[in-house]
C-alpha cells in the first residue's frame, strides 16, 4: 500500500472572522495570502452581515489555502473564533482582523521565534496603525511591546499584544480558547490565560501588523469608560482565579 505523504503540511492557521467589513476585507484576505516562507491556511468565518461581505469573499474560495465557513446565525467574535481553532490544521494559529493589515514577513519571522525556543507560546512584533479608510496609507507604531518573560506580571504583562501575535494552538486549546460569553475584551481575557501557562516574545524594530481605525468598529462605538469597566472586571477575574485574591476595586 502507497501512502501519501503531504510534502507541505499546514504550519500556522489563520483565523479571520468577517462581519459587515465589505470595503475592508480584500486587503486583509490578500495581506495574509502574500506572506511567505511558511506553510500556512486561512479559516474565515462568515457572521451574517449587512453588507457584501460575504460576496467579496467568494473569489478567494478557489484558493487552495483558504477554506470558509459560513454560519447563519451571528454569534460573539469568540465563539466564532472558537468554532474555526476546532478545525484548524496548523500547530500555531494566528489571528488577524478582517479590515487589518497582516504586514509581509509577519508569519515567517515569528514562526522562527516559537520553532527556535520551546518555551515561548506567544510571539509578537511591533504594531502599526492607519487611520486609512481604503487602501494602507501612513503606518506608524503605536506601542511598545511588553510581556512576561520569566515570570507573570498580570498588570504589566500584558500590553501590545494583540492580533497578529502567533501562539502555540495546543496552549490555546489547553486554557480553553476563546470564551463565548466575553463580547469584549475576548483577546485580553485569553492572553490572561496564556500568560499563566507560558513565556511571551516580543519583537522590537518593524511593525509586522497594522491595525485600522475604524470609526465604525466595536472599539470606537462602545466609550472608553465601559471598555476600561469591562478590561478591569476581566483582569479582577484573573486576579482572583491566579492568587485567590479579591481586588478592591
Amino acid at each position: 500500500m502507497t501512502i501519501k505523504v503531504e510534502r507541505n503540511p499546514v504550519k500556522v492557521s489563520v483565523i479571520m472572522v468577517a462581519y459587515n467589513v465589505e470595503p475592508n476585507i480584500d486587503e486583509a484576505i490578500r495581506s495574509v495570502l502574500t506572506q511567505q516562507g511558511v506553510p500556512f491556511e486561512l479559516l474565515i468565518g462568515y457572521d451574517p452581515s449587512s453588507d457584501g461581505t460575504w460576496a467579496r469573499i467568494q473569489p478567494y474560495r478557489k484558493d487552495p489555502r483558504v477554506r470558509v465557513w459560513r454560519f447563519r446565525i451571528h454569534r460573539s467574535i469568540g465563539a466564532v473564533r472558537k468554532r474555526l481553532i476546532a478545525h484548524a490544521r496548523g500547530k500555531y494559529l494566528s489571528i488577524c482582523d478582517p479590515d487589518d493589515l497582516m504586514l509581509p514577513g509577519n508569519l515567517k519571522t515569528l514562526t522562527r521565534v516559537l520553532d527556535r525556543d520551546r518555551q515561548v507560546g506567544i510571539a509578537c512584533g511591533d504594531i502599526g496603525v492607519t487611520n486609512a479608510a481604503t487602501g494602507l496609507g501612513r503606518i506608524k507604531k503605536e506601542v511598545d511591546l511588553l510581556g512576561p518573560a520569566e515570570g507573570w506580571d498580570l498588570i504589566n504583562g500584558i500590553r501590545g499584544f494583540r492580533h497578529g501575535s502567533l501562539m502555540r494552538r495546543r496552549l490555546v486549546l489547553q486554557v480553553g480558547g476563546y470564551r463565548e460569553d466575553v463580547l469584549l475584551g475576548e483577546d485580553y481575557d485569553l492572553l490572561l490565560r496564556l500568560a499563566e501557562v507560558t513565556r511571551f516574545a516580543a519583537l522590537r524594530g518593524r511593525p509586522l501588523y497594522c491595525w485600522r481605525r475604524r470609526w465604525t468598529s466595536v472599539t470606537h462605538r462602545i466609550s472608553r469608560a465601559k471598555t476600561h469597566a469591562v478590561l478591569k472586571g476581566i483582569l479582577r477575574t484573573a486576579i482572583l482565579r491566579r492568587y485567590g485574591y479579591r481586588v478592591p476595586w
